[in-house]
This record gives structure tokens, C-alpha cells and sequence, in this order.
């Protein structure tokens, strides 16, 4: 999609930034990176949610209000994760949160999570 997207720009301006306007994306970087630098391009930035998203939670005054605090991680999905998924996804996430690895290799399947036919039908 990189290719399609730098014809629609034309010729790119210097300036470029790539923004990952989910945060799927971000476990796949380095492809992002190598299919830009692959077609002469190199952005200047790469604009990825997952960098930045917790950060409020560790900011002035939510930091040092408990002496000690305990951090769980669940993943709950409301369509089932393949085992190829989950592998894949585990593997990269093993290196940078074991624990969210984990978590991920147990998930929680909900497939009544949250209501959204109603939205998408028009009904209700």
C-alpha cells in the first residue's frame, strides 16, 4: 500500500510523517520502514499511538500516590485469535511485555463483549 499511497502524494514532501492511526500497526515497523525505504522514501517520522498512549498514567499527579502498586494484564477479544496469531503476535510482544505475552496466549474469547450490530444495520 506504500507504493499506492506515495502516487497519490505525487512527489512527497521532505516532511513526511507516517501516522498509524491504530495500534495494530505499530508491531509492524520495521516492514512499514523497509517498504518506504525500498521505494527511495524516508519519512521523517513515524507517528506510532503505541509509543506514547500510557504515558498520562505516569505523569504528575498520578505518579507515587500508593506505596506499591500491582499491574495485571488480560486480553479479551470478542472474535476468536487464531493460534498462528497469537504465536506470531506473542512472539514480538514476548521481548517487550512478557507479561502481555501471556496474556495473549490466554485471552478471553467474549463474543458478546460489546454490542455493535444495532450501529452497523441501522436497527435500534
Amino acid at each position: 500500500y506504500v507504493d499506492e499511497a506515495l502516487q497519490k502524494l505525487g512527489n512527497p514532501d521532505p516532511e513526511l510523517y507516517v501516522s498509524f492511526n491504530c495500534t495494530h500497526y505499530g508491531y509492524s515497523l520495521d516492514l512499514w520502514d523497509k517498504a518506504f525505504k525500498s521505494l527511495g522514501v524516508k519519512p521523517r517520522a513515524f507517528l506510532n499511538p503505541n509509543f506514547r498512549m500510557n504515558d498520562f498514567l505516569f505523569q504528575s499527579p498520578r505518579t507515587g500516590r500508593y506505596k506499591k502498586t500491582d499491574v495485571s494484564v488480560r486480553v479479551v477479544s470478542m472474535v476468536e485469535i487464531e493460534k498462528k496469531r497469537i504465536q506470531s503476535i506473542g512472539t514480538w510482544l514476548e521481548e517487550l511485555s512478557p507479561q502481555t505475552a501471556d496474556a495473549l496466549r490466554n485471552f478471553t474469547h467474549d463474543p458478546k463483549l460489546f454490542e455493535w450490530k444495532k450501529f452497523v444495520s441501522g436497527e435500534g
